[in-house]
């Protein structure tokens, strides 16, 4: 928790930074206009977003509207962008080695997370399991239809509406598999698919950060 600037809607001639407070839960990611003083002002926040659902990005210098340095995007799966500066680059180490690791922890505690769409005219869940990475299921009779480990997975992709594509190598073989899944959230989707494989990425070494 901790003060922060956020960029405001400007002109191509003037940026604008209004002063907020950023604060970092278990599960969540929070902005605040100010310090919360009551229990009815920590329950509303000004935006709050689930923290598997937003990406982080550090700025560099040629994507800064001004001269202020140390500066994050905070992408949100429902389309809502922050970009948020820090006053020193130790705090934005700091605060990115911190989302980073509360984001794994949430994935380990969560495990699981699944997605309505469609697969080969099906209806299906496609399922995110820290454990046992992709798996599809039939969404009347809750029947597997193919399951693939995370490090199997050489690509993903998506066209930024409703497909995502991914590929896998097969054991023992040259060859790849591709699968298209239609999904009814894809960007969020797509932000808990770069928490989980930022978590699974983790757990082979601790050291790690996106």
């Amino acid at each position: 928790m901790g003060y922060v600037y956020e960029q405001l809607p400007s002109t191509p001639h003037t940026t604008v930074w209004q002063r907020k407070v950023l604060v970092l839960r278990r599960m969540q990611i929070q902005l605040f206009r100010a310090y919360p003083s009551s229990v009815e002002e920590w329950l509303r926040p000004e935006k709050s977003y689930k923290l598997l659902e937003v990406t982080l990005r550090v700025l560099k210098a040629h994507e800064l509207s001004d001269q202020r340095a140390n500066s994050i995007i905070l992408a949100s799966g429902m389309g809502e962008n922050h970009i948020i500066s820090f006053e020193h680059l130790p705090e934005l180490s700091e605060w990115t080695r911190s989302i980073h690791n509360t984001t794994v922890g949430a994935v380990r505690h969560l495990e699981k997370q699944q997605f309505l769409g469609q697969w080969r005219g099906q209806r299906v869940y496609l399922c995110l399991d820290i454990k046992r990475g992709f798996i599809i299921y039939n969404r009347s009779d809750l029947s597997q239809l193919w399951c693939k480990p995370f490090h199997q997975l050489r690509h993903s992709s998506d066209d930024g509406h409703a497909s995502l594509r991914l590929e896998f190598t097969q054991p023992h073989s040259e060859q790849t598999m591709k699968e298209e899944v239609e999904l009814e959230d894809l960007q969020i989707a797509v932000c808990v698919l770069e928490s989980f494989l930022s978590a699974r990425v983790a757990s082979l070494d601790p050291g790690f950060i996106l």
